[in-house]
């Protein structure tokens, strides 16, 4: 489909993410120029909104999803290749399935 519809077998969008910031907003952008995901803060009071500090280290944990995504991938591969595995392992395995799992998509977005 086209740029507004769903791209089947897309996961999230593609490239590098990055942080960049209004007044009163963090924002996460593509390489592209698509804001992913953004978050407003508040100077003074913490809720219903972040801190600003903590605002941005929510962006940019957000921007380092892909990345982390893809090294999450490449450690699981890496412990599976290597065979036989400790329990320590398999837990450890467990835990990078388990991170995946929560990153890829499942539904539509209008069921979240």
């Amino acid at each position: 489909m086209g740029e507004r519809g769903h791209t089947k077998g897309r996961t999230h969008t593609p490239g590098q993410w990055t942080v960049k910031r209004t007044d009163t907003t963090f924002f996460v952008e593509s390489a592209e120029g698509i804001r992913i995901v953004s978050t407003i803060w508040h100077d003074r009071l913490r809720k219903p909104y972040p801190l600003k500090a903590e605002a941005f280290a929510n962006a940019t944990m957000a921007a380092a999803a892909p990345d982390m995504f893809e090294a999450l991938k490449m450690a699981r591969e890496a412990f599976v290749v290597a065979g036989s595995m400790p329990l320590s392992d398999a837990d450890t395995l467990a835990l990078i399935d388990a991170a995946l799992a929560k990153a890829t998509p499942t539904g539509e977005a209008s069921d979240v």
